[in-house]
């Protein structure tokens, strides 16, 4: 397990560079926190690289889990801090 955090005021840009893991067997989890007991963010497995992953916090928990019987070239991914974007206009119709 891996442990980033961001400094105050900032998020996690996550960018894998590489993903080829056992499909459906090898797997990296992302949480929002510090803990597996904090909520899923993302979960990606196989060989497609996925796009980029803003977490919705300063903290994220990595979690690599694999059965270990057969091996592929792994996963590789970057990390920088960026400010948070803001939330999202509402698309409700004005009243």
């Amino acid at each position: 397990m891996w442990q980033i955090t961001a400094p105050a005021g900032k998020v996690v840009r996550i960018e894998f560079l590489e993903l080829e893991t056992e499909f459906r067997v090898d797997k990296v989890y992302f949480f929002n926190g510090r803990g597996t007991h904090e909520p899923i963010m993302a979960v990606y497995t196989g060989s497609e690289v996925p796009a980029p992953l803003t977490t919705w916090s300063h903290e994220v928990l990595v979690w690599f889990v694999t059965e270990g019987r057969l091996q592929r070239q792994g996963w590789e991914f970057a990390f920088t801090f960026v400010d948070p974007q803001p939330a999202a206009a509402s698309s409700s119709p004005p009243p």
